[in-house]
């Protein structure tokens, strides 16, 4: 009975220690919003209704822009000082995120995330002919 008791006491007790730094992450910010969770959750939404994404990419997706906006935003503010070096940085993030929504997209899908693409410029008639 004791032990039953002390489980569910230290149950309890790791529930509010998560509930307090839950409630002190949010007072860090002055209107309580996680921004991060906010720019995925809309870059999400435009994918989806871009690319007409099932249940499963969407959860997926969901996962890969969350973790692409916390890290742009990390890189954003340590080499706020350095412009080539955040650019640097936010390129490669940008082609991991790129392989990443290759595993998880169709090839029509992920033609239709990258935009349209230039024709390429014809080629010059090397042959020397009329025809």
């Amino acid at each position: 009975m004791k032990a039953l008791f002390f489980t569910l006491l230290f149950i309890a007790s790791l529930g509010s220690v998560a509930q307090a730094q839950k409630q002190e992450h949010h007072a860090e910010r002055p209107d309580g919003i996680d921004q991060t969770v906010v720019q995925a959750e809309a870059l999400t939404r435009q994918m989806t209704a871009q690319l007409h994404l099932n249940e499963g990419q969407i959860a997926r997706l969901y996962k890969v822009n969350t973790i692409k906006v916390a890290q742009a935003d990390e890189i954003q503010w340590l080499h706020h000082q350095n412009p080539v070096q955040m650019q640097q940085a936010l390129s490669e993030l940008q082609s991991h995120y790129d392989a990443e929504c290759s595993r998880i997209l169709t090839p029509t899908q992920l033609s239709l995330m990258r935009g349209p693409q230039p024709a390429p410029a014809p080629q010059p008639d090397t042959d020397g002919g009329l025809g």
